[in-house]
């Protein structure tokens, strides 16, 4: 006797997994949960940059200002005599913040006071110079940072200097060392223009802007609201300063400050685009500089550079690093604080 075939049901659609734009950080995480994600910025690389969406593009030539402020003795003739004079890390972190912040500048700066936060946890970002603005009274200003200036030949030192296994059994020692070059390895990124501490900086930048903003127009922000960040970095290029400037939108921050909470609308990309900033002709170097940073204090528009013009060479481009934690976190802080060093999405280290 035959059996009566059951009616065929009807065929259920396939659901496609949400994209990563789509998801929460925690729901991220769970998905690739044998990679170790949530680590130190430090330990970051081009992986934690995938699952954040952010790239970066191929250098280009820096835009001119079209007017210059800044000429004779005012044009920073001391700074950039120790820049070319003195070209190790420290006279060039010398000249390089000279040109930044000066007296009668609109700038100050302030050391190692950038903080990357992600949920309750935040950890501050070493061997980095924060700019805000000053006041006309030459008193700091109250403001969220800027921008920020990083020495790439000091933050590379840095990190090897926290992978190095200063302590290590005798018989041991040949494993250590094998452990220490494949760890740094990871870490270290191919193409040195592209390293993921920056995006990390440039990050943390904006999310003291976003709470800045807060703070004077309440929670009404939108998610459709961008911060600009900016970040300068020196190499041991003796040819060309770099600028990184990226527009971070709320929904993106938001994602890092409530990483179980997935975005009501899926974030965008974020594009980093790097500017290359030939130190010649060095009397022109501060307007160039300040213009990029402050373009509406020139006239200009910070908007989007063709990326595909005008690319200039990056094998050249060897950047180095290296830095130090002396900051004290105030009592807010180390209420948000805990004892472990993660702090965000980085691969297994």
């Amino acid at each position: 006797m035959e059996r009566p075939e059951s009616p065929e049901s009807p065929e259920e659609p396939s659901k496609e997994p949400p994209s990563l734009a789509s998801m929460s950080i925690n729901q991220i995480t769970r998905i690739y949960c044998r990679e170790r994600l949530i680590v130190n910025p430090l330990y970051w690389t081009s992986r934690q940059l995938e699952l954040l969406q952010c790239s970066f593009t191929d250098p280009v030539p820096a835009p001119i200002p079209t007017r210059f402020e800044f000429t004779g003795e005012r044009a920073g003739k001391r700074a950039i005599a120790t820049m070319r004079y003195r070209w190790d890390s420290v006279g060039r972190d010398w000249g390089i913040l000279d040109l930044v912040q000066f007296d009668g500048g609109p700038l100050q700066s302030e050391r190692n006071s950038l903080r990357f936060r992600y949920g309750r946890l935040y950890k501050t970002l070493q061997y980095t110079t924060t700019f805000r603005a000053r006041l006309e009274g030459g008193e700091k200003a109250d403001s969220p940072a800027i921008a920020a200036y990083l020495n790439h030949t000091l933050f590379r030192d840095y990190r090897e200097d926290k992978f190095y296994p200063h302590s290590h059994p005798r018989r041991g020692k040949n494993i250590a060392f094998s452990l220490y070059r494949l760890r740094l390895k990871k870490v270290t990124p191919s193409n040195c223009l592209f390293e993921p501490y920056v995006v990390a900086i440039m990050i943390a930048i904006a999310q003291e802007q976003q709470r800045a903003t807060l703070k004077q127009q309440g929670p009404q922000l939108s998610d459709k609201s961008t911060f600009s960040a900016k970040l300068l970095s020196s190499s041991e290029d003796k040819d060309y300063l770099h600028l990184y400037t990226a527009d971070f939108p709320s929904s993106f921050l938001d994602k890092l400050k409530y990483p179980s909470i997935p975005p009501p609308c899926p974030t965008p990309p974020i594009s980093i685009q790097i500017l290359a900033i030939p130190f010649k002709p060095y009397k022109s170097l501060r307007d160039r500089i300040l213009a990029l940073l402050l373009p509406s204090r020139y006239g200009e528009q910070n908007g989007g550079h063709d990326v595909e013009k005008n690319k200039v060479p990056s094998e050249s481009r060897r950047l180095i690093d290296q830095g130090v934690d002396n900051t004290t976190p105030t009592a807010q802080d180390s209420e948000d604080s805990t004892s472990t060093d993660a702090t965000m999405l980085s691969s297994t280290v």
